[in-house]
C-alpha cells in the first residue's frame, strides 16, 4: 500500500513529462516548415509576360482594397458593440 502511492505520482508525472515533450516537438517541428515555406517560395516566374504582371498587380491591388473595407467594417461593427455593451451596462447600473 505505501509503495502504490509513489508509483501512482511516478506514473502520472512520467505521462505528463512525455505530454509536454510530445507538445514541444511539435511546435518546433511547425514552426520549421513554416519557415522553410516562407523561405522557398516564389510566387512569380521570372519570365512573366508585362501584361500578366499587371493583371497580377491589378487583382492585387484589389485585393488589398476589399480586405481594408472589409476590416473597416469589422471596426466599425466593433465600435458599435462596444457602444452597445457600454448602454447596456449603464442602463443596469441605473436600475441596480
Amino acid at each position: 500500500m505505501n509503495q502504490r502511492k509513489p508509483l501512482i505520482i511516478t506514473a502520472i508525472l512520467t505521462a505528463f513529462s512525455i505530454v509536454v515533450i510530445g507538445a514541444v516537438a511539435v511546435q518546433l517541428n511547425q514552426r520549421q516548415a513554416v519557415a522553410a515555406t516562407v523561405n522557398s517560395s516564389n510566387p512569380l516566374p521570372a519570365n512573366l509576360d508585362p501584361s500578366v504582371t499587371a493583371i497580377i498587380s491589378q487583382r492585387e491591388t484589389a485585393y488589398q482594397q476589399a480586405l481594408d473595407q472589409a476590416n473597416q467594417r469589422l471596426q466599425q461593427a466593433n465600435d458599435q458593440l462596444a457602444q452597445a455593451y457600454s448602454h447596456e451596462q449603464d442602463l443596469a447600473n441605473q436600475l441596480a
